[in-house]
């Protein structure tokens, strides 16, 4: 297949330019240390479970954001009997110590760099508001970007059609539709959003043993591989 020659990319943040599993990970450690938790493995365990649970629903549309972020630590308490917890005050904890454990690899900023000098790049997220802008600025990589679009700050969230008219509204030049490459690990909130837009997409899959249901116009196994099909400018 002939690569398109593309104006702008649009690069989801975590597990696709940031390894957020790695710092999420990390942030529980960290949360658990704080709140003195002695089984952190049976804790962790239980809040993957539950969170993956609840961001489904809420990329589905049928929880919001607020609701996201005291449920998921409301729940994992009521599981373990951790009930004189609060999930709210949690939840913010752990934010915290996400921003603080948040990295890049120097090899995907590098890219990012090169890639700066000849696309318009812009992050395309899910993240929470109070969390996604602080990591960008952490791993120093903010400045790259033409746009940063966060759901939590605008009510819509990938795939909606809605989150990508945000998205487009805020560039400065409107590129086409065909000039443009969704980047994403997601294939309901990336590569579904970016089929149902009318974009080309690039699914970053990092778990193998994932099948791919949808019709990507790409599949890579690491960001740091887009270049192949990008066409020279």
């Amino acid at each position: 297949m002939l690569n398109r020659k593309y104006t702008d990319l649009l690069f989801d943040l975590d597990n696709t330019l940031i390894d957020f599993s790695d710092g999420s990970l990390k942030a529980l450690h960290s949360f658990c240390h704080h709140y003195q938790i002695k089984d952190k493995q049976e804790f962790i365990s239980v809040y993957h479970k539950i969170n993956t649970q609840i961001w489904k629903e809420f990329e589905l549309g049928t929880i919001d954001s607020t609701t996201l972020r005291s449920k998921r630590f409301a729940d994992t308490f009521s599981k373990l009997n951790m009930k004189s917890l609060d999930p709210v005050e949690a939840n913010a904890t752990y934010l915290a110590f996400l921003v603080s454990h948040s990295t890049i690899d120097t090899t995907v900023k590098l890219l990012l760099e090169r890639l700066s000098q000849k696309y318009n790049l812009h992050i395309v997220t899910n993240g929470l508001k109070e969390v996604q802008r602080a990591r960008l600025n952490k791993i120093q990589i903010d400045s790259l970007f033409k746009t940063i679009t966060v759901s939590d700050e605008i009510g819509f969230r990938k795939p909606q059609t809605a989150y990508f008219d945000y998205v487009f509204a805020q560039m400065d030049e409107k590129p086409l539709l065909d000039d443009v490459l969704i980047i994403g690990d997601s294939l309901h909130s990336d590569i579904q959003g970016g089929i149902l837009y009318g974009l080309d997409t690039c699914w970053i899959n990092n778990k193998p043993d994932t099948q791919n249901s949808l019709s990507a116009t790409y599949t890579l196994s690491s960001v740091k591989e887009i270049e192949t099909v990008l066409k020279p400018t």
